[in-house]
């Protein structure tokens, strides 16, 4: 790799990258950063980098048990673009890739949604979605968290009930 220059980490990076470049070039690195990154993962896997990023943040709270919960568990009751509503299990859960907002009335949503962390009921809602939606809202996911921090991702984590 190349040598680190202090004061430059990833966020302030981005940000030199997109006041220097020209549009069309800054449009052409981010395709490619996210092709090379992200292009080759299943939805599956993108879910799974986000909870592992949340069980690693969220050592307290704790991350979504994933092994829990099943595709059984899921029924959709608003399929969407771009909004999508599910019951899974017992609660409520929305995912809105226009707004970019989650939703879900589970309790434990309660206590990481603003911590911007994903529930177990999410995650399986992802899933359940149709692939090129959830793989396009996942990565959005991932790229705002790691290049803005958790707490700025752009997306909106609500919690309900």
């Amino acid at each position: 790799g190349l040598p680190r220059i202090p004061g430059l980490n990833r966020p302030a990076l981005a940000r030199r990258l997109a006041t220097q470049l020209a549009t069309e070039d800054l449009e052409s690195v981010l395709a490619q950063v996210v092709a090379g990154r992200f292009g080759f993962l299943s939805v599956s896997e993108l879910v799974d980098m986000l909870i592992g990023q949340d069980a690693t943040r969220l050592k307290k709270a704790g991350s979504a048990r994933l092994d829990l919960i099943s595709e059984s568990d899921v029924r959709v009751t608003q399929p969407g673009p771009p909004h999508w509503a599910f019951v899974v299990r017992r609660y409520d859960v929305g995912i809105d890739t226009e707004r970019r907002e989650l939703h879900c009335s589970c309790p434990h949503f309660r206590v990481v949604a603003g911590k911007a962390a994903l529930c177990k009921h999410l995650a399986q809602a992802f899933k359940s979605m149709p692939a090129v939606y959830a793989h396009t809202a996942l990565i959005d996911l991932l790229l705002r968290r790691e290049y803005s921090g958790p707490q700025t991702d752009g997306w909106d984590f609500r919690p309900q009930g």
